[in-house]
Formats: structure tokens, sequence, C-alpha cells
């Protein structure tokens, strides 16, 4: 039987000692302090020595334990960043003589920046996932589609309207453009 060595360290162990709570919190305010530096989890993991899913569970129980002005802090740059970002995709969205491609990228962008928002304003209701879907990918690609068309708001739904008319018009015109 091989003999432990009682300056290893311990493997498991309670995680309700104190020592434990107090590591656990240095690791999540390491995390938080990543995190808002704007370094993605994959990294944060691997500069912790910790899975990626154990540095999301630290992010998240952090804000959760921060004061609440401080969560609204961090909300608030959080959406004054994808503000900003969207400003700049429909910049480029609205750039005349763009093939048609490049226009659905951007709008493909700007549904990725609504969904966040949506997320981090818990705007979301929760979703229910089918294992097996009857509905070819082509289907469910459309039901997607839509069901992020209509998290835009009325006015967002008119300028994306008037692109994609611009964009036929512009076809029509027989400017090579390709709408399919």
């Amino acid at each position: 039987m091989a003999e432990i060595d009682p300056a290893s360290p311990k493997v498991g162990g309670n995680r309700f000692s104190p020592e434990a709570r107090k590591l656990a919190r240095e690791r999540e305010a390491k995390v938080l302090e990543l995190r808002l530096r704007k370094v993605p989890f994959d990294r944060i993991a691997e500069a912790l020595d910790i899975t990626k899913g154990a540095a999301c569970k630290a992010f998240y129980r952090a804000l959760r334990r921060i004061p609440e002005a401080f969560a609204d802090q961090v909300r608030k740059e959080e959406l004054e960043s994808l503000e900003r970002m969207e400003a700049r995709v429909w910049r480029e969205v609205d750039k005349s003589g763009q093939k048609t491609t490049e226009i659905y990228q951007g709008i493909d962008r700007l549904l990725a920046i609504k969904n966040r928002r949506s997320r981090l304003l818990g705007l979301d209701s929760p979703t229910e996932i089918t294992l097996r879907s009857g509905e070819s990918d082509e289907e469910s690609a459309a039901k997607r589609r839509r069901q992020m068309l209509d998290r835009l708001t009325p006015v967002e739904q008119l300028r994306l309207l008037e692109l994609m008319t611009k964009m036929r018009n512009e076809a029509e015109a027989g400017r090579g453009i390709d709408v399919n």
C-alpha cells in the first residue's frame, strides 16, 4: 500500500472549509478581473489551470456576489460595448456597393449582437431544445433566422427591409448583385 505524503496537496476535501471558501473567492476575483478585461474564458481557464466550465461558473458566481450597483455598472459597460459594435456593423452594412454575402454577414453579426444583448438583460425566456427534429437543416435555419428577426425592433426591421429592397433594386438594375 502506497504511503500518503502529508506535504502533497489534497484532492477533493471540504469545499466549505474557511480555507477552501477563501481560495474559491480569490479565484472568482481573478476570473472576474480577467473577464472584465475581455479575456476569453478558455484563456482564463488556461491561465488559472482550471476548466473553461469552472471559469464560467466562477465568473457568474462572482457577478452574483458583487454589489448591485457594481453589477449594474458592468452591465452598462457591456451594453455600451454592444452599442458600439452594432453601430459599426450598421455602418458597414449601409455602405453602397457591398456584395450580398457581405451584407448578409453584417446582418448575421447584428443578430448575434442583439442576441447577446437580450441574454445580458435577461430578456430571453427559456427555450425548449428538441434533440430529434423532423425539420431539414434548411427549415431549421429558416426558423432560427425568423426567431432572430422577431427580436429586432420595428425600426430595425424597417431598416433591414429598406436595405433588402435596395439590394433587390440594384440587382434588377443590372449591377450584377445576386440576391438569392
